[in-house]
């Protein structure tokens, strides 16, 4: 699978995160990096990460997008493979 990419859409008015590609520290970091700009940049109150197309995540990841998504009054995610529910259980 290619390098990890962002996307972003609206649905009415909440915003869509789509990751797509796997993972590594610093495109990670990059990714979360965009994804609060993009918050504080919009102010944006309701968001959605989907993560239909990342195949895994460690406990280093998944913590530093929900960093990224503290700001948002809702924010949902969506898509997480059964490693990432685990992580974000004991998270």
């Amino acid at each position: 699978m290619a390098k990890l990419k962002v996307s972003t859409r609206e649905i009415g008015t909440v915003r869509v995160f789509d990751l797509e590609g796997n993972p590594t520290q610093e495109s990670m970091q990059s990714v979360a990096w965009r994804i609060q700009r993009n918050i504080r940049r919009f102010r944006l109150q309701r968001v959605i990460l989907n993560l239909q197309h990342v195949p895994s995540l460690d406990a280093l990841d998944v913590r530093k997008l929900l960093a990224a998504f503290i700001r948002p009054q809702r924010s949902l995610i969506f898509g997480a493979s059964r490693c990432v529910r685990d992580i974000l259980d004991s998270t």
